[in-house]
């Protein structure tokens, strides 16, 4: 019987074309699990560029954020190294929420054995990197404190409040446990050092901005008392122009701080010097004009601020008094 070459690649040709179609259905439902992620197979080409470039697109930070944690977890699930991903942290926009991100992302690859996750990463992570791993360990473990504190130790000594942040890192553990600013702020107060007190206080309120963003801030600090009036009001000033910084129009570039007027006692008002260096990462340089649009009582805030920009990670120090002292309380 003769072999008709004809149907055979008919045959050939099909079967060829059932086999492509199933790669396409297989590779379309590895997803991450999200769809701006893409497949794997686009994912995998993603990981030798910015893997993050659709997060980016988000301009909700909450929304961002998850995108990251998600692709993070992902990349390094999939043979992506640390400093890889690091890498590509000054390129995305929001850089200090990627590296929380990885830092999470390491906690759950090394199944939350917090001595791998220190090793991995040694002296070449960012503070950010601990603040993420503080984050996902409340949620796997919230009533075991003690072994992240233990595992603070391994790095840093909670007695010297000038060492890698540690106090920091404890508030971001409590306000992600307990997701209130009262009791998280109330542990900081336990504290007898100022120091310590007010770098677990920033940990905490910028947890809070993460989690909750900045509704109702300036509201529930104007209920504490003493130090934590003081801390409350100062370091939300300080941060929400940068939590708020891709709102921020060069058209009207002090707007977000003069929304908040009558909202933050004027000496504990930081807004102007944050927006300062915010404006400053957008390469453009303050202007001490815009001032003339600030009310009267506030111009010289704004001037002082504008000469004077703070940064994301200037630490306090011992210049914090009580809300109206505005003297130095730290333990020497």
């Amino acid at each position: 019987m003769k072999i008709r070459w004809e149907v055979v690649l008919v045959v050939v040709s099909v079967l060829l074309t059932l086999i492509f179609l199933l790669s396409l259905f297989l590779g379309r439902n590895l997803l991450v699990g999200n769809k701006n992620i893409a497949t794997k197979n686009e994912a995998n080409v993603a990981l030798s560029q910015n893997i993050y470039s659709k997060c980016d697109k988000f301009n909700e930070k909450d929304k961002r954020f998850a995108c990251y944690k998600e692709v993070s977890l992902y990349a390094i699930e999939n043979g992506k190294s640390i400093l890889g991903l690091m890498e590509l942290t000054n390129s995305s926009k929001s850089p200090h929420l990627l590296e929380h991100s990885i830092g999470r992302a390491i906690l759950i690859t090394a199944n939350y054995d917090l001595k791998k996750v220190r090793v991995k990463c040694a002296s070449s992570c960012s503070p950010a990197y601990y603040h993420g791993i503080a984050e996902e360990w409340a949620v796997y473990a919230p009533k075991r404190l003690n072994e992240f504190k233990d595992f603070l130790l391994t790095y840093c000594s909670l007695d010297n409040p000038k060492t890698e942040w540690c106090h920091h890192n404890i508030g971001h553990f409590y306000l992600a446990v307990n997701k209130s600013l009262d009791k998280s702020l109330a542990l900081c107060d336990a504290l007898d050092a100022d120091n310590n007190f007010l770098e677990c206080s920033y940990g905490v309120i910028h947890e809070q901005l993460i989690q909750f963003g900045i509704t109702n801030l300036f509201n529930m600090c104007s209920k504490y008392d003493g130090r934590v009036k003081s801390a409350c009001y100062t370091i939300s000033s300080r941060l929400f122009p940068q939590w708020l910084s891709d709102t921020i129009k060069m058209d009207d570039p002090l707007k977000i701080c003069n929304d908040s007027y009558g909202q933050i006692p004027e000496k504990l008002n930081h807004c102007y010097r944050s927006i300062a260096w915010v404006i400053g990462q957008k390469n453009v340089s303050p202007n001490l004009e815009w001032c003339q649009s600030v009310r009267d009582e506030y111009r010289n805030l704004c001037v002082s601020g504008l000469k004077n920009p703070e940064s994301f990670w200037d630490i306090f120090g011992c210049s914090i008094g009580g809300e109206d002292e505005g003297v130095n309380t730290c333990s020497q």
